[in-house]
């Protein structure tokens, strides 16, 4: 339970200092004209905030399931759960570095 709060102190940590994230990342939408009609450039965040919380969540049921929901239930061997953490940060880089030299 103590773990859980954890996850919501790392996600409202990330709410609060969001401004100075963006200011680290320094990846913003800005707006064309032609596609995106929003009025100032937005940063694009989203994603980290995402990863952040998917690997938390698997550390949680690591930890405290002693990794039987990762390995037995969800993923059939530790090869399995390793591809899809590899993948998942793999598109994360990907759509990052594609959002930040267009």
């Amino acid at each position: 339970m103590n773990f859980l709060f954890f996850i919501i102190l790392i996600n409202i940590l990330i709410i609060i200092f969001k401004k100075n994230i963006n200011k680290i990342i320094n990846i913003k939408d800005i707006p064309d004209e032609k596609r995106k009609f929003h009025k100032s450039a937005v940063p694009l965040t989203g994603g980290l905030i995402f990863l952040v919380n998917l690997f938390l969540i698997f550390l949680y049921f690591y930890i405290f399931y002693n990794n039987y929901l990762l390995n037995e239930v969800f993923f059939q061997s530790n090869k399995s759960l390793l591809s899809f953490i590899f993948g998942t940060f793999a598109l994360f880089l990907l759509g990052l570095l594609d959002d930040k030299y267009k």
